[in-house]
């Protein structure tokens, strides 16, 4: 793609996609950091004119005092300053990217508290001074990375927020022990520990400069490729997974390195005011329906004696009792929904292929006994599921009957508690997270757009999962993203800010993403929330046109009965967390089961349109 606003510079198969505005901005201020280490080789004691610096940068020798003052002195102390401020610029930017926080910084989140307590603690308690001190600083910051990244582990995932609130405690704590550090240690040895603290360049030559720059050039570029997978971590976790980041490995191995590169500014005593100074650059740089608990028992085990799974021959018999007192009236149980609609279950048997079930049904996506939920909460138990291939397959049910976890699971993004999830007859647990999100894509309802992006930009985004660190952009991706707004008819949109669209504008712009993803398998988590009718109608007949004129599967989750009617090919109901009965819209919507399922007396018309079932309440 190549509007005004980037520049995609290609060799071979090499290339980068840089924005113009940034490049420019990057530029002007290397321009400016130029001219002040210019600036700052000419002063000192021994006068040093412009004249003296050009013939030394020639070749030329302008005296042994000038020679001796700039490559001996200042220099070595120029890029000892450089390479601290490029450590903390670069871990500030890491960390904030990964909290999606500004005050993600080192300092904030109390790795810089923890570099302080292993220089401390070397100083004071070893007596160590000058090169010892530099590995124990070290090991205080990634010591205490690790720490709070342990801490801010919650059922196996690490939340932003509570990256940021466990940072501040801990920093907090090491900051208290620091002081107790200085205030019980030896007087001269606090006094020595607090000067190499306060940090100074005075004494640095180039014995110096090689261990920093040699630790940054090690660093920095690997740092440098996680940016991107960063940036989608800036639009949530729930998105950024289904697009091929890898979220945990990338937030603990990109903060490893932040804390790695943002303690080099403490390499020989180059913390204090230089620190402070890096810091400024880099700051620049039980069901809510109140349904009864009976109904829920009924319905888990009506569910499963409809399968014929219950370990206990009486609970089913308990269970269907229960569904039956738990309701104002009781036609059928859903243990009898269950066996009515076991004929239309296309995951009852799969064939060897992976993808056909024993009742001809083609599936590339299914579940065998699937178990999911959070902190050991079960919220999804024994879901044995196949979504009909190349079909348009809506997910229904009361609110927190498991249909976004369902969704989640599907993708990998919610590992199971217990059972699989198969794609072509392989568990996707096994997938790279790159090969699994050219297969399936997700738009969740979390998604968040960063601030300031442009249409284009965002949409370009879904093409992450088939790129590379060396190849980020081609002819190929310009014409996908091109393709995918124009499809969902933001192509008039592309240099507008997603901020500054309406929520119908949006949430096509989202879809446009998705489309850009390329993947056969599309998941939506209640994409009609928040738009108004109009706009709900729109995206929905957008839906369906995708399924049926690129053959993409497409499985949503709605709330509205009637639009899960009329557009869907093929409907899953569940309740209490099961998969209660499952088939097309005309043949599975009966009074019985929206009384059992939701509690709700209606009659089911024909729809005169679209000669769907269309639901009127009584």
């Amino acid at each position: 793609m190549s509007g005004p606003a980037r520049i995609t510079l290609r060799h071979r198969r090499w290339s980068l996609r840089l924005h113009r505005r940034a490049l420019a901005l990057n530029l002007g201020l290397l321009a400016l950091l130029t001219a002040a280490g210019i600036a700052a080789l000419l002063q000192g004691r021994i006068p040093v004119s412009p004249a003296d610096l050009w013939q030394l940068l020639t070749g030329a020798a302008p005296g042994r005092a000038v020679a001796h003052a700039v490559f001996d002195i200042r220099l070595p102390r120029l890029l000892v300053t450089l390479g601290a401020g490029a450590a903390l610029g670069a871990s500030g930017a890491v960390f904030q990217s990964i909290a999606r926080n500004p005050l993600g910084s080192p300092d904030v989140i109390g790795f810089t508290a923890g570099a302080a307590s292993g220089a401390l603690v070397q100083i004071i308690a070893f007596g160590g001074s000058g090169a010892d001190v530099v590995p124990a600083t070290m090991a205080g910051a990634l010591l205490t990375g690790a720490g709070v990244y342990l801490l801010a582990r919650k059922n196996g995932r690490v939340g932003a927020h509570r990256l940021v609130l466990t940072g501040i405690g801990v920093g907090a704590m090491l900051s208290a022990l620091n002081a107790l550090l200085l205030v019980k240690g030896d007087l001269d040895a606090a006094i020595s520990a607090n000067l190499w603290l306060a940090g100074s360049v005075e004494g640095r030559d180039w014995g110096h400069v090689w261990p920093l720059w040699t630790g940054l050039a090690l660093l920095l570029p690997a740092m440098l490729f996680g940016m991107r997978p960063l940036a989608l971590m800036a639009m949530g976790d729930d998105l950024a997974g289904p697009l091929g980041v890898a979220v945990e490995r990338v937030r603990g191995g990109d903060a490893s390195g932040g804390a790695a590169a943002g303690r080099a500014c403490h390499q020989r005593g180059g913390a204090g005011r230089l620190c402070r100074a890096g810091r400024a650059a880099a700051g620049a740089t039980a069901w809510p329906d109140g349904r009864s608990a009976a109904f829920r028992r009924g319905a888990a085990g009506g569910a499963a004696a409809g399968r014929g799974r219950s370990a206990d021959p009486g609970s089913a018999r308990r269970g269907d009792a229960a569904g039956r007192s738990g309701h104002r009236r009781s036609g059928r149980s859903l243990s009898d929904l269950a066996f009515d609609t076991a004929g239309t279950r296309g995951a009852k048997g799969m064939r060897d292929d992976g993808k056909t079930t024993a009742t001809g049904v083609q599936s590339r996506l299914r579940t065998q006994a699937l178990q999911l939920g959070y902190a050991g909460r079960q919220i999804c138990a024994d879901v044995t599921l196949a979504l009909p291939e190349g079909r348009f397959s809506v997910i229904l049910g009361p609110n927190g009957c498991g249909k976004s976890t369902l969704l989640r699971g599907l993708c990998n993004l919610l590992p199971p508690q217990a059972g699989q999830v198969l794609l072509d007859g392989q568990a996707i647990a096994r997938l790279p997270a790159r090969a699994l999100a050219r297969q399936i894509g997700l738009l969740p309802q979390s998604a968040q757009a960063p601030s300031g992006i442009s249409v284009e930009d965002l949409v370009a985004r879904g093409r992450y999962p088939h790129q590379g660190p060396f190849r980020q952009w081609s002819a190929e991706d310009a014409r996908i993203v091109a393709e995918a707004m124009a499809a969902t008819g933001v192509a008039d949109l592309a240099q507008a800010e997603v901020d500054a669209l309406s929520g119908g504008q949006r949430q096509r712009v989202w879809i446009a993403l998705v489309l850009a993803q390329q993947t056969p398998i599309l998941l939506l988590d209640e994409p009609t929330t928040f738009l108004d009718i109009a706009h709900q109608l729109e995206l929905l007949t957008l839906l369906q046109r995708l399924n049926r004129d690129q053959g993409r599967t497409i499985v949503a989750v709605l709330h509205d009965l009637n639009q899960a009617c009329r557009y869907a090919d093929h409907l899953v109901v569940m309740a209490a967390g099961r998969v209660v009965a499952e088939g097309p819209p005309a043949r599975l919507m009966t009074p019985d089961l929206l009384r059992q399922v939701f509690g709700l007396e209606a009659v089911i018309l024909d729809d005169p349109i679209s000669h769907t079932p269309l639901i009127v309440a009584r």
